[in-house]
């Protein structure tokens, strides 16, 4: 886990929203992100992930304990605040 050593990286788990509803089973992928790419970065590297169509609107949702938490596209992964170990809906 030496990636996690320097401070900028994190991992967050994600699915593609309209995949889990086809599934029994929900399987969150792990990628490798930075507190300092833009939220639309994350969104563009997810999608080649899933090889989704890169022409339909998404939005992300941010699962927490608290509640889901709604992220727009325009700001940093660490404006967005996201942490280390978040799961993360891609949504269609």
């Amino acid at each position: 886990m030496d990636y996690l050593k320097d401070e900028n990286h994190l991992i967050v788990w994600f699915v593609l929203r309209p995949e889990i509803e086809k599934e029994l089973g929900t399987s969150y992928l792990g990628m490798r992100a930075r507190y300092n790419m833009t939220t639309n970065e994350l969104l563009q590297e997810i999608l080649d992930t899933y090889k989704a169509d890169k022409d339909k609107n998404y939005r992300f949702v941010l699962k927490r304990a608290a509640g889901d938490m709604e992220i727009s596209l325009n700001q940093t992964v660490r404006e967005a605040g996201m942490r280390n170990g978040d799961c993360l809906q891609v949504i269609a």
